[in-house]
């Protein structure tokens, strides 16, 4: 009778596998995070653009600067 408990042991292995698989998952999930920013919601990424982009408007080129920064085909 002992030995039948004996192999449910070797489950602990399985459950290992699940982990990374969950993992997966979430990397996906940050990618998404820096498109808003690029909307002046979190000056993060943009915070080094935006200082020049402040510049660009004073010579004269507002649309093409802030424009490209932004992303926007306009």
């Amino acid at each position: 009778m002992p030995p039948v408990p004996e192999p449910p042991t070797p489950v602990p292995p399985g459950p290992p596998a699940p982990l990374p698989d969950a993992a997966p998952p979430p990397e996906p999930a940050p990618p998404p995070a820096p498109p808003p920013p690029i909307g002046t919601s979190q000056p993060s990424s943009p915070t080094s653009c935006q200082p020049m982009s402040g510049a660009a408007p004073l010579s004269g080129r507002p649309t093409s600067s802030p424009a490209s920064i932004m992303g926007l085909p306009s």
